[in-house]
């Protein structure tokens, strides 16, 4: 995972239950590369604001729209997301790159609406 303690406090620790503090990770979800690409670490921070008293889902509804964008070129897509394997597995939830954004929609930030119609 990239070290970025801004994109972490937005996405990961809020939206993550797989995120541990403290752990060094080798990889990232394509959520947390698709968001760190296009915030900086100051407006990271600030939405992170938005999340403080947040923590990851017990269960999640499928966007469509976002996983048109995201999920598509996701590499944990194929063989270790339970959330896209189309496979009847009890309360699946996506990365916290995934719940972050739809939680951004929710928030009405314009940035997570832009992104849904980029190409």
């Amino acid at each position: 995972m990239k070290e970025r303690d801004a994109i972490k406090a937005l996405v990961c620790a809020p939206h993550c239950r797989f995120y541990r503090p403290g752990e060094k990770e080798e990889l990232s979800c394509e959520g947390h590369n698709f968001i760190s690409k296009r915030l900086s670490d100051e407006r990271a921070l600030e939405l992170a604001k938005l999340f403080e008293n947040t923590g990851p889902p017990p269960r999640f509804e499928h966007h469509p729209r976002l996983e048109e964008k995201l999920c598509a070129r996701c590499e944990f897509r194929a063989e270790d997301c339970d959330f896209m394997s189309g496979e009847d597995i009890p309360d699946p939830v996506p990365c916290g790159g995934y719940v972050c954004w739809v939680r951004l929609l929710e928030q009405g930030v314009p940035e997570a609406r832009e992104w849904l119609d980029e190409e």
